[in-house]
Protein backbone atom coordinates (compact mmCIF):
# COMPACT_ATOMS: atom_id res chain seq x y z
CA UNK A 1 0.00 0.00 0.00
CA UNK A 2 1.41 3.24 -1.34
CA UNK A 3 0.25 6.98 -1.17
CA UNK A 4 1.95 10.05 -2.89
CA UNK A 5 0.93 14.03 -3.57
CA UNK A 6 -0.99 15.00 -6.24
CA UNK A 7 1.07 14.12 -9.47
CA UNK A 8 4.44 12.82 -7.55
CA UNK A 9 6.19 10.39 -9.45
CA UNK A 10 5.04 6.88 -8.95
CA UNK A 11 8.42 6.39 -7.68
CA UNK A 12 8.63 8.34 -5.17
CA UNK A 13 4.83 7.49 -3.67
CA UNK A 14 5.54 6.01 -0.08
CA UNK A 15 4.44 3.08 1.82
CA UNK A 16 2.32 3.75 5.09
CA UNK A 17 2.84 1.49 7.87
CA UNK A 18 0.44 1.01 10.89
CA UNK A 19 2.43 2.22 13.75
CA UNK A 20 1.92 -0.81 16.61
CA UNK A 21 4.10 -2.10 19.35
CA UNK A 22 3.40 -5.64 17.78
CA UNK A 23 6.59 -5.89 15.80
CA UNK A 24 5.15 -8.39 13.07
CA UNK A 25 1.97 -6.02 12.40
CA UNK A 26 4.55 -3.43 11.40
CA UNK A 27 6.69 -5.75 9.60
CA UNK A 28 3.85 -7.84 7.89
CA UNK A 29 3.29 -7.06 4.55
CA UNK A 30 -0.12 -9.37 3.31
CA UNK A 31 -2.59 -8.08 1.25
CA UNK A 32 -4.54 -8.56 4.89
CA UNK A 33 -2.43 -5.93 6.34
CA UNK A 34 -3.47 -3.32 3.42
CA UNK A 35 -6.78 -3.17 5.08
CA UNK A 36 -4.84 -2.15 8.46
CA UNK A 37 -2.81 0.47 6.81
CA UNK A 38 -5.50 1.64 5.04
CA UNK A 39 -7.62 2.29 7.68
CA UNK A 40 -5.29 3.86 10.02
CA UNK A 41 -4.31 6.52 7.30
CA UNK A 42 -7.77 7.42 6.45
CA UNK A 43 -8.77 7.84 9.87
CA UNK A 44 -10.56 11.13 9.88
CA UNK A 45 -7.79 12.49 12.32
CA UNK A 46 -5.09 11.28 10.99
CA UNK A 47 -5.90 12.50 7.52
CA UNK A 48 -7.22 15.96 8.91
CA UNK A 49 -3.69 15.98 10.68
CA UNK A 50 -1.62 15.38 7.53
CA UNK A 51 -3.69 18.10 5.58
CA UNK A 52 -3.22 20.69 8.36
CA UNK A 53 0.15 20.03 9.78
CA UNK A 54 2.00 17.21 7.46
CA UNK A 55 1.60 18.71 4.24
CA UNK A 56 4.20 21.80 2.74
CA UNK A 57 4.64 23.22 -0.60
CA UNK A 58 8.38 23.57 -1.80
CA UNK A 59 10.72 23.81 -4.31
CA UNK A 60 13.01 21.58 -6.27
CA UNK A 61 16.39 21.99 -7.76
CA UNK A 62 14.96 23.26 -10.97
CA UNK A 63 12.84 25.79 -8.95
CA UNK A 64 9.40 24.07 -10.23
CA UNK A 65 7.12 24.16 -7.38
CA UNK A 66 6.29 20.62 -5.51
CA UNK A 67 3.88 19.14 -2.55
CA UNK A 68 5.32 17.78 -0.09
CA UNK A 69 3.47 15.01 1.95
CA UNK A 70 5.11 13.31 4.92
CA UNK A 71 6.13 9.70 5.13
CA UNK A 72 5.00 7.73 8.22
CA UNK A 73 8.47 7.74 10.09
CA UNK A 74 7.91 11.62 9.74
CA UNK A 75 4.74 11.81 10.57
CA UNK A 76 5.28 9.28 13.95
CA UNK A 77 8.93 11.18 15.02
CA UNK A 78 7.49 14.48 14.42
CA UNK A 79 4.07 13.59 16.85
CA UNK A 80 6.37 12.52 19.29
CA UNK A 81 8.22 15.45 19.71
CA UNK A 82 5.16 17.71 19.60
CA UNK A 83 3.97 15.70 22.17
CA UNK A 84 6.52 15.54 24.97
CA UNK A 85 6.86 19.33 24.86
CA UNK A 86 2.79 19.54 25.23
CA UNK A 87 3.35 16.29 28.39
CA UNK A 88 6.25 19.02 29.40
CA UNK A 89 7.28 16.35 31.82
CA UNK A 90 10.39 14.82 30.15
CA UNK A 91 12.57 17.52 28.59
CA UNK A 92 14.45 15.47 25.69
CA UNK A 93 14.69 12.67 23.30
CA UNK A 94 16.79 11.41 20.86
CA UNK A 95 15.43 10.30 17.28
CA UNK A 96 17.31 8.10 15.74
CA UNK A 97 16.27 7.50 12.14
CA UNK A 98 18.60 6.06 9.21
CA UNK A 99 20.66 8.78 6.64
CA UNK A 100 19.10 10.01 3.66
CA UNK A 101 15.29 9.11 5.45
CA UNK A 102 14.29 12.62 5.57
CA UNK A 103 14.96 14.43 9.59
CA UNK A 104 15.46 17.52 7.75
CA UNK A 105 11.60 18.00 6.41
CA UNK A 106 10.34 15.87 10.02
CA UNK A 107 11.93 19.39 11.46
CA UNK A 108 10.25 21.58 9.46
CA UNK A 109 7.03 19.48 10.06
CA UNK A 110 7.47 19.73 13.56
CA UNK A 111 8.82 23.21 13.95
CA UNK A 112 5.65 24.20 12.17
CA UNK A 113 3.50 22.57 14.45
CA UNK A 114 4.77 23.41 17.51
CA UNK A 115 4.57 26.97 16.31
CA UNK A 116 1.03 26.62 15.69
CA UNK A 117 0.37 24.93 18.81
CA UNK A 118 -1.89 26.93 21.28
CA UNK A 119 -0.95 25.51 24.65
CA UNK A 120 2.36 26.60 23.52
CA UNK A 121 2.28 30.50 23.00
CA UNK A 122 4.18 30.74 20.25
CA UNK A 123 7.89 28.95 21.58
CA UNK A 124 10.81 29.53 20.24
CA UNK A 125 12.51 26.80 17.89
CA UNK A 126 16.25 26.29 17.32
CA UNK A 127 17.21 23.91 14.77
CA UNK A 128 21.06 23.43 15.66
CA UNK A 129 24.10 22.35 13.24
CA UNK A 130 27.23 22.20 13.84
CA UNK A 131 28.70 22.68 9.91
CA UNK A 132 28.34 25.40 7.90
CA UNK A 133 27.15 23.01 4.91
CA UNK A 134 24.97 21.52 7.10
CA UNK A 135 23.22 24.82 7.96
CA UNK A 136 23.46 26.39 4.26
CA UNK A 137 21.49 22.78 3.20
CA UNK A 138 18.91 23.23 5.90
CA UNK A 139 18.16 26.82 5.99
CA UNK A 140 17.62 26.02 2.15
CA UNK A 141 15.46 23.75 3.19
CA UNK A 142 13.45 25.55 5.68
CA UNK A 143 13.03 28.63 2.81
CA UNK A 144 12.11 26.23 -0.28
CA UNK A 145 8.77 25.21 2.20
CA UNK A 146 8.10 29.25 2.80
CA UNK A 147 8.20 28.45 6.80
CA UNK A 148 7.30 31.99 8.47
CA UNK A 149 9.36 33.71 11.21
CA UNK A 150 12.45 31.93 10.34
CA UNK A 151 16.00 33.58 11.32
CA UNK A 152 19.33 32.13 9.61
CA UNK A 153 21.41 33.41 12.73
CA UNK A 154 24.81 35.26 11.37
CA UNK A 155 27.08 35.98 14.39
CA UNK A 156 27.38 34.69 17.67
CA UNK A 157 26.48 38.37 19.04
CA UNK A 158 23.04 38.16 16.67
CA UNK A 159 22.12 34.87 18.74
CA UNK A 160 23.09 36.28 22.44
CA UNK A 161 20.88 39.19 21.08
CA UNK A 162 17.87 37.66 19.94
CA UNK A 163 17.94 34.87 22.91
CA UNK A 164 18.18 38.15 25.43
CA UNK A 165 15.59 39.41 23.84
CA UNK A 166 12.95 36.27 24.28
CA UNK A 167 12.48 36.06 20.12
CA UNK A 168 9.83 34.05 19.20
CA UNK A 169 10.57 32.62 16.08
CA UNK A 170 12.50 29.76 13.97
CA UNK A 171 16.46 30.58 14.89
CA UNK A 172 18.75 28.17 12.61
CA UNK A 173 21.77 28.48 13.89
CA UNK A 174 25.79 26.97 14.11
CA UNK A 175 26.42 25.22 17.71
CA UNK A 176 29.97 27.61 17.36
CA UNK A 177 27.82 30.57 17.88
CA UNK A 178 26.87 29.40 21.61
CA UNK A 179 30.70 30.02 22.71
CA UNK A 180 30.06 33.27 24.47
CA UNK A 181 26.68 32.32 25.76
CA UNK A 182 26.13 33.26 29.50
CA UNK A 183 24.02 31.69 32.48
CA UNK A 184 20.37 32.27 32.11
CA UNK A 185 20.04 33.90 28.66
CA UNK A 186 16.50 32.94 28.64
CA UNK A 187 14.76 31.05 30.86
CA UNK A 188 11.77 30.32 29.54
CA UNK A 189 10.37 26.46 29.01
CA UNK A 190 8.82 27.30 25.75
CA UNK A 191 12.24 26.75 23.76
CA UNK A 192 12.67 24.22 21.97
CA UNK A 193 16.03 23.23 20.66
CA UNK A 194 16.44 20.31 17.96
CA UNK A 195 20.19 19.40 16.89
CA UNK A 196 20.57 18.05 13.96
CA UNK A 197 23.35 15.63 13.08
CA UNK A 198 23.24 15.41 17.00
CA UNK A 199 26.54 13.18 17.22
CA UNK A 200 28.78 15.22 16.72
CA UNK A 201 29.93 18.68 18.89
CA UNK A 202 26.70 19.15 21.18
CA UNK A 203 28.39 17.50 23.88
CA UNK A 204 31.32 19.49 24.11
CA UNK A 205 31.88 23.02 26.07
CA UNK A 206 29.57 24.18 23.60
CA UNK A 207 27.01 22.19 24.29
CA UNK A 208 27.20 22.80 28.25
CA UNK A 209 27.60 27.06 27.54
CA UNK A 210 23.77 26.34 25.25
CA UNK A 211 22.66 24.56 28.27
CA UNK A 212 23.34 27.00 31.04
CA UNK A 213 22.24 29.76 28.55
CA UNK A 214 18.64 27.83 28.26
CA UNK A 215 18.04 25.91 31.45
CA UNK A 216 14.14 25.31 31.03
CA UNK A 217 14.21 24.32 27.57
CA UNK A 218 13.50 21.10 25.62
CA UNK A 219 16.24 19.15 23.73
CA UNK A 220 15.71 16.57 21.07
CA UNK A 221 18.53 15.02 18.55
CA UNK A 222 18.20 13.95 15.61
CA UNK A 223 20.51 11.36 13.91
CA UNK A 224 21.42 8.29 11.79
CA UNK A 225 24.46 7.32 13.86
CA UNK A 226 24.95 7.49 17.38
CA UNK A 227 27.58 7.27 19.08
CA UNK A 228 27.50 5.17 22.96
CA UNK A 229 31.19 5.97 23.79
CA UNK A 230 32.66 7.28 27.19
CA UNK A 231 33.93 10.60 26.09
CA UNK A 232 30.88 11.10 23.42
CA UNK A 233 27.22 9.48 24.19
CA UNK A 234 24.56 10.48 22.17
CA UNK A 235 21.79 8.47 24.90
CA UNK A 236 23.26 10.44 27.74
CA UNK A 237 23.17 13.88 25.78
CA UNK A 238 20.04 13.78 24.14
CA UNK A 239 17.81 10.30 25.11
CA UNK A 240 15.67 9.70 28.04
CA UNK A 241 15.68 7.13 30.57
CA UNK A 242 12.05 6.61 30.12
CA UNK A 243 12.45 5.69 26.35
CA UNK A 244 12.71 1.97 25.67
CA UNK A 245 16.07 1.89 24.16
CA UNK A 246 17.09 5.33 25.16
CA UNK A 247 15.30 6.63 22.06
CA UNK A 248 11.95 8.54 21.33
CA UNK A 249 11.47 7.35 17.98
CA UNK A 250 13.77 5.27 16.02
CA UNK A 251 13.60 4.00 11.30
CA UNK A 252 16.08 1.77 11.33
CA UNK A 253 18.66 1.17 8.21
CA UNK A 254 17.00 -2.24 7.54
CA UNK A 255 13.39 -0.08 7.48
CA UNK A 256 14.51 2.34 5.23
CA UNK A 257 15.36 0.01 3.20
CA UNK A 258 12.62 -1.52 2.73
CA UNK A 259 10.33 1.47 2.17
CA UNK A 260 13.22 2.55 -0.76
CA UNK A 261 13.35 5.89 1.50
CA UNK A 262 17.67 4.95 0.92
CA UNK A 263 19.50 2.75 -1.77
CA UNK A 264 21.41 -0.12 -0.31
CA UNK A 265 25.18 0.46 -0.22
CA UNK A 266 27.71 -2.12 -1.77
CA UNK A 267 31.08 -2.22 -0.54
CA UNK A 268 34.20 -3.61 -2.82
CA UNK A 269 36.75 -5.34 -1.06
CA UNK A 270 40.60 -3.95 -3.07
CA UNK A 271 43.86 -5.10 -2.93
CA UNK A 272 46.14 -2.10 -2.09
CA UNK A 273 49.40 -2.15 -4.16
CA UNK A 274 51.69 -1.59 -0.94
CA UNK A 275 55.06 -3.04 -0.93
Amino acid sequence: FYYGSVRCPLQLWAPWRVQSKDEELVQALGLKEIGKELNEILNPKVLLEILQNFCLFSSDKKKKRIKIVSRYQQYDGANKIVDRVVDGTIKQGLIWHFQGSGKSILMVFAAQKLRHHPQLKSPTIIILVDRIDLDTQLTGTFNAADVSNLVAVDSIRELNDLLEKGTRKILITTIHKFKDATENMNTRSNIIVMADEAHRTQEGDLGRNMRAALPNAFYFGLTGTPINKLDKNTFFAFGSNHDEGGYLSRYTFQESIRDNATLPLHFEPRLVDVH
